[in-house]
């Protein structure tokens, strides 16, 4: 009798972690490396999140950037960004973060292209990694990536979003036309 192999294939996660401590990211189980990714404003969402054993859960502001009350009087609650990512070697992942280097992070990114998002609608973010920081906190440290803009580009064809949040206030940008991997930027 000839067995099956049960081992689930590894496969990419539709979601990226960064590692503070080992200053590291990971798909899933799976530790990536990459300097460019594509950053899409029509994703952004900030809001709630709360993560224990076997539980997740990201409850969106009812407006990027206004907070929203917190979900309950739960105070494992805590804010939390996320935008979606193109990563060449991953395709579309989600990026979510709530700790302090992980917010940082998000921040530095967010205020490279926020002031030109709405004169380049339809148009996603081509930023590169710069490197990551050390910066202290009450518990030791944390991290925050430094990130460089490039330029905006039109999205490539399979980097999708879940959802067009309505209101972000980008939900109003035309579809722009497709990018073939051979026209990327990196």
């Amino acid at each position: 009798m000839e067995y099956p192999d049960i081992q689930e294939p590894k496969a990419n996660a539709n979601w990226i972690n960064y590692k503070i401590i080992e200053n590291t990211w990971f798909s899933g189980e799976d530790e990536i490396t990459f300097d460019d990714v594509l950053f899409h404003p029509r994703s952004l969402l900030s809001g709630w999140l709360k993560i224990a054993p076997g539980f997740y859960d990201f409850q969106p502001d009812s407006q990027f950037g206004i907070i929203s009350p917190r979900p309950s009087s739960d105070m494992e609650y805590q804010r939390a960004y996320q935008v979606a990512l193109w990563i060449k070697e991953t395709g579309t992942v989600s990026w979510t973060v709530s700790n302090m280097g992980g917010r940082k992070s998000f921040e530095n990114a967010y205020h490279l292209i926020n002031k030109e998002i709405t004169a380049n609608s339809g148009m996603v973010a081509h930023l590169k990694k710069t490197g990551a920081i050390k910066i202290p906190t009450q518990q030791g440290f944390s991290r925050e990536v430094q990130w460089e803009f490039v330029k905006w580009v039109n999205p490539p064809e399979d980097f999708m979003i879940e959802t067009e949040v309505e209101s972000s206030g980008f939900d109003n940008d035309p579809i722009p036309p497709v990018v073939e991997d051979d026209n990327l930027p990196f």
